[in-house]
């Protein structure tokens, strides 16, 4: 056996080549991108090159690995590197694969401080014969190990030879509907000399770092509260009523433009003085639509978090979680900062929200909306965000539905954790995170 220790570009090119020989699987292909992912963990960890942080694609790269999702495989072409192992795995090299579903195991050896990970397929393929009287295909479902069907590499290293000449083409014939691709000889030689010769285990499995079990755990546990979060709103928020046209979104102004602030030092004296009528106004405003501010909020019959009330007064906002938000997502202006003074009205139902949202529209000291339910935030969360006038300065108030509140704490939760990951401005997350969102899309569907 070749004792070639691979290089990363080794492993992402053997990863292009197999690529280019799986047409339509895209899961797959995430697959055996998290297979190099972990090999250039692996040989960070070795010291064989300089440490390479995980980008926010990677990452997502290899979350939408292990999500444990049904997989379409189409049209296997001849010449790819599984005829390299044809008889050796008992892996033809031209089928047409029907379906797959891949198969997601997390094991923790508390004796040996280790983790891993073991993934199969399970594939349908069609077999092809001939047959007196014309060529036809005849149908045999079979099973495959995916070690066998993607050539699970182990954390040993992916073993590359150069071939002088392309695999060899399988004598079968490809069904009329699906057609193989024919070697080109005239095609690039990393294409087509390149071949693996990839040692396979039945039962192998891919350490991953305690990092890129963090980041897979908490991509899950995103996808699984973004998804009650779908649910809930599903039943609670079923009427439509926060869609209508006089609801959308608007900005009169993103900044503090009446305040006289020279600094934050002088924003938060100025909202220490507007805080007052800020939280009389609000009383009147939930007064106003029928509720009581000091009554426990109730979801299921049970009070939300055990103390919610229907209006929730809060201090002046945290100065270290200001500063850093000065800092990181407002480029160092403290105008920019709308939410020393905030609130939030929590109701039970979706008629109650409208009714808020009515009342407030009305008093016309609404600068700025944030419809956050229709459309919902890409973490599911919904909720309205208005930014007020009140004495010269704006101020934040959020409006929630209680079963959708009582879930924020969970996705919360997961969304600090990616926000420390991804520290920039809330525009530079939102786009990293959209690809989670992607994930739990295509994966957390029942």
């Amino acid at each position: 056996m070749n004792d070639h220790q691979p290089t990363l570009d080794d492993a992402l090119a053997e990863v292009a080549y197999l690529k280019s020989s799986l047409n339509d699987s895209i899961r797959l292909n995430q697959v055996l991108k998290a297979q190099v992912l972990s090999l250039r963990r692996d040989m960070v960890l070795n010291k064989q090159q300089p440490d390479l942080s995980f980008t926010a694609m990677e990452q997502q790269d290899l979350a939408e690995a292990f999500m444990g999702l049904p997989v379409k495989i189409s049209d296997l072409d001849p010449g790819s590197s599984i005829a390299a192992c044809e008889g050796r795995t008992g892996v033809v090299a031209d089928p047409a694969v029907k379906q797959g579903k891949v198969k997601i195991k997390l094991d923790a050896d508390e004796e040996r401080g280790s983790k891993s990970i073991t993934i199969s397929v399970n594939v349908s393929k069609v077999d092809l014969s001939e047959k007196a009287g014309g060529a036809r295909a005849r149908k045999k479902a079979t099973n495959t190990r995916a070690s066998k069907m993607m050539q699970r590499a182990s954390m040993r290293g992916i073993l590359l030879e150069s071939s002088k000449s392309p695999p060899s083409s399988p004598k079968t014939a490809a069904p009329a509907s699906a057609p193989p691709s024919v070697p080109d000889a005239s095609a690039s030689p990393r294409t087509l000399q390149r071949q693996s010769t990839i040692e396979l285990s039945e039962d192998e499995v891919m350490p991953l770092t305690e990092d890129t079990v963090n980041n897979l755990i908490n991509l899950t546990g995103f996808n699984m509260s973004k998804n009650r979060l779908d649910e809930i709103a599903w039943v609670h928020l079923s009427k439509g009523l926060l869609g209508k046209e006089k609801y959308k979104s608007f900005e009169k102004t993103s900044i503090q433009e009446t305040s006289d602030a020279k600094d934050l030092d002088e924003l938060f004296d100025e909202a220490k003085g507007v805080l007052p009528v800020f939280e009389q106004t609000m009383r009147d405003v939930v007064e106003a639509v029928g509720l009581m501010p000091s009554d426990l909020v109730m979801v299921d019959d049970r009070p939300l978090h055990g103390r919610d009330t229907v209006l929730s007064l809060a201090p002046l906002k945290g100065r270290e979680r200001t500063i850093a938000k000065v800092k990181d997502d407002y480029e160092g202006n403290h105008l920019c900062v709308l939410d020393l003074v905030r609130c939030s009205i929590i109701v039970e139902t979706e008629m109650q929200v409208a009714k808020v949202l009515e009342k407030m529209l009305s008093m016309d000291i609404v600068v700025r909306l944030k419809n956050r339910i229709r459309p919902p935030l890409f973490t599911g969360m919904r909720h309205l965000l208005l930014n007020v006038g009140i004495g010269g300065h704006i101020c934040e108030v959020q409006i929630h539905q209680a079963h959708i509140f009582d879930e924020k704490h969970v996705m919360n939760t997961y969304f600090d954790y990616f926000r420390a990951m991804f520290q920039g401005s809330s525009a530079s997350y939102e786009q990293l995170m959209v690809q989670v969102e992607a994930v739990g899309n295509l994966g957390m569907k029942r």
